[in-house]
């Protein structure tokens, strides 16, 4: 296995388990440009990325401990995650919703690019919803 599907395989882990501690020690892995493009918009650099993230790391510490019961740590409960593939660079891996799931937008999946540079730090992440 490439340092790069074990690095994204550890994030994998750490996001099923919603371990939050997990998640942060895993911050030496971005690059300084990073760049995270989704439908809400692009953020640049791991300085506003992680600000950005800042709330959602506060709401998965929160489900990892039992005293969030919101309806994203329910969907993270329920998820499926597929197996990471790599093509060069960027490793993909598609995130699926249960069909039952209800949501106020009808999202059927995710799926999560993870490009790395040369040094074997994400550089980039983008995030494609399926509807």
């Amino acid at each position: 296995m490439s340092t790069r599907m074990t690095i994204v395989n550890d994030v994998i882990e750490a996001a099923k388990n919603r371990d939050a501690e997990k998640l942060k020690g895993l911050v030496d892995l971005l690059s300084d440009d990073i760049v995270m493009s989704s439908p809400m918009g692009t953020v640049e650099g791991k300085e506003e990325l992680l600000s950005q993230l800042g709330s959602a790391g506060e709401q998965m510490k929160a489900m990892s401990s039992g005293q969030d019961t919101s309806g994203a740590a329910k969907m993270m409960a329920k998820v499926t995650w597929g197996d990471p593939e790599e093509d060069g660079d960027q490793i993909s891996i598609t995130v699926t919703m249960p069909e039952d799931m209800e949501m106020p937008i009808p999202i059927k999946g995710v799926t999560i690019a993870v490009t790395f540079n040369d040094d074997d730090k994400i550089s980039e992440l983008e995030l494609a919803v399926d509807m």
